[in-house]
């Protein structure tokens, strides 16, 4: 389900959540041109619905308040496309 993330303190999922995307964060802000590459590398996996720039925005956004979850086996392949290119990056 792809809605708002709340993150409550005691919440095991949330906080598995910002142990994931976090660094992802943080690198893509690092970083640029992290999110363009990122981008293309999920459309290349994801033929049959690639996501938009505009949706990637959104599940890396700064604020985690504003940031929007994808759904799960996206996230799955958000994260490792991730830290594959985090782990080669020039």
């Amino acid at each position: 389900m792809t809605g708002k993330m709340t993150d409550k303190k005691n919440d095991p999922e949330a906080q598995k959540r910002r142990e994931n995307i976090a660094p992802i964060v943080a690198f893509a802000r690092a970083n640029r041109g992290f999110e363009r590459q990122l981008l293309a590398r999920l459309q290349a996996r994801c033929a049959a619905r690639p996501p938009s720039r505009q949706v990637l925005g959104e599940w890396l956004r700064r604020d985690p308040r504003k940031r929007k979850q994808p759904r799960y086996a996206m996230g799955l392949l958000l994260v490792e496309e991730a830290r594959w290119l985090i782990a080669n990056w020039p």
